[in-house]
């Protein structure tokens, strides 16, 4: 059969059909081959392979013919696909430039914003740790007033007791003794109270002003994300590169995707079993052998 009739263009070249004689020859190959219905015996295999060795001729005729035709057009492609990307070269060169000029000023916001809203952060945490240390201060100054305040009482009452003894002993001396120990451990229960209503002011003022100071640098961390927001036509998107494959698939089976190279496959199969004279045995694969017919 001739490997240059399948197929032929028509007209303006965009008509593509099969030829007559192809059509014909077809036909009568295929005729042929369903005339055998068994291979029983060595002269049947030989016509239903004479048959084969046709209908493979038919093929590759076809193919070699499709080949001729679609020259010209892949050719016609190349030229074309040439002139556009000679056209819009430095379209792309100057389009490429700019992108890069916008992505290097969107890093840079980027990288102010991330700047403000470490400043931001720090200055939200030292806020929050002198807040931290006042009342912690105010604590331990409420402790100490409070202990001072229980030790008046321990004295007012000692002098409670001892005006009583005086009292007991009807002796003018003690009397007026007890009354200034008295007096003495009132003041100094007074006191005590003015010192532990001050510390309790100071403290409410300290925390007052911690809350003022943690407002103003959030009001702060909040200007500066909006003043370092993205360009116009600019936006994050989520990218990834692989850091450790395997630990990657032992963790997220399901979105890994694994293939063997087949063709390297069959290749060492081959060669093991050329060499050893038996099939290998391979993790994770059957190993078998097909029948093949040649053509």
């Amino acid at each position: 059969m001739s490997t240059n009739a399948a197929l032929a263009i028509l007209g303006d070249g965009y008509q593509i059909t099969i030829t007559p004689e192809a059509e014909k020859q077809k036909a009568a190959i295929i005729i042929a081959a369903r005339a055998v219905v068994a291979v029983t015996d060595a002269d049947s295999c030989d016509i239903a392979q004479s048959r084969i060795r046709s209908l493979a001729s038919v093929r590759t005729a076809v193919e070699s013919s499709r080949k001729q035709v679609k020259a010209p057009v892949i050719d016609l492609g190349k030229r074309i696909d040439g002139i556009a990307a000679d056209f819009v070269a430095d379209v792309i060169a100057e389009e490429a430039r700019l992108s890069g000029l916008v992505t290097e000023y969107a890093r840079e916001k980027q990288r102010i914003k991330r700047i403000a809203e470490l400043a931001a952060e720090q200055e939200r945490q030292r806020v929050e740790r002198e807040r931290h240390e006042a009342e912690m201060a105010a604590q331990r100054e409420a402790a100490r007033i409070e202990r001072e305040r229980q030790a008046a009482e321990r004295a007012a009452h000692e002098a409670e007791i001892a005006r009583l003894k005086a009292e007991a002993a009807q002796s003018e001396e003690g009397q007026k003794a007890a009354r200034e120990a008295q007096e003495k451990a009132l003041a100094a229960q007074r006191e005590a109270e003015a010192r532990a209503e001050a510390a309790r002011l100071q403290a409410e003022a300290d925390a007052a002003a911690a809350r003022e100071r943690e407002e103003s640098a959030r009001i702060a961390q909040a200007d500066a994300v909006i003043a370092a927001t993205a360009p116009v036509g600019v936006r994050e998107e989520i990218d990834f590169e692989v850091e450790d494959i395997l630990a990657f698939v032992a963790k997220f089976p399901q979105l890994c995707r694994i293939e063997p190279k087949r063709a390297e496959v069959l290749a060492a199969l081959k060669k093991s079993f050329e060499r050893n004279g038996k099939l290998p045995e391979v993790a994770g694969l059957r190993i078998f052998q097909n029948l093949k017919v040649k053509r």
